[in-house]
């Protein structure tokens, strides 16, 4: 009967006004006075001789001092006329629904939440392939010209462009040019490494290493 009615004058209803003011239980004989301005009179009058209504029941949803809704409960017999078991019951009821309703709230919430770093992770995922990209294209990039400077400075310093063997100075600068330029080229080595480690095409190769040599060459 009240599917498709809604109370939206909550504040101005004065037995719900009454309830949410005093954070307490309120009772009232019949219907009227709850749905008397949403409800034609014809349908009321329907509903309570055909359900055989006779209180109206309020009970607030209260969870940590916070009010988050009103049980509306409607019942065939008078409230003076419930056992105190069956009124504590009804009580205890309602508590059960606030808290279900703010589990419930609260696993919306979570699922928002979980929907929104779920987007994140995805959007994370794309930027590090893409940035798994970028490393791989530079690094190529980057190997080229790198390659190129250490076969010439190799030729410099083997005499193909004129003798520099006697020119000590010229010799102690190629070397360091050398040097810098093999380092450059085994980090450009260790990014490209990395970016096929991240995309799981690396290959490995197990042997055995002299560990101070190496400590002494770092």
């Amino acid at each position: 009967v009240f599917g498709k009615y809604a109370i939206s004058n909550i504040a101005e209803n004065p037995f719900l006004n009454e309830i949410i003011q005093g954070r307490a239980a309120h009772h009232k004989d019949g219907l009227g006075h709850i749905w008397k301005d949403v409800i034609p009179q014809q349908v009321r009058n329907r509903a309570v001789q055909e359900v055989h209504i006779k209180t109206t029941s309020g009970y607030p949803l209260v969870i940590n001092k916070k009010l988050i809704g009103i049980l509306v409960l409607f019942s065939n017999r008078k409230f003076d006329e419930l056992a105190e078991y069956e009124k504590e019951s009804l009580a205890i009821f309602a508590d059960v629904i606030a808290v279900a309703l703010d589990k419930a709230e609260l696993y919306e919430q979570l699922q928002i939440m979980n929907d929104k770093l779920a987007q994140a992770n995805e959007h994370l995922k794309v930027l590090d392939q893409q940035k798994s990209e970028f490393v791989s294209i530079a690094g190529h990039q980057l190997r080229t010209p790198l390659t190129i400077i250490k076969g010439y400075i190799s030729l410099a310093q083997e005499g193909s462009f004129g003798a520099t063997k006697k020119n000590k100075k010229l010799q102690s600068a190629l070397t360091i040019i050398a040097n810098s330029t093999e380092q450059l080229i085994k980090l450009v080595s260790n990014l490209l490494d990395l970016s096929r480690i991240e995309s799981g095409k690396m290959n490995y190769t197990f042997k055995e290493t002299d560990f101070a040599k190496m400590v002494e060459g770092i």
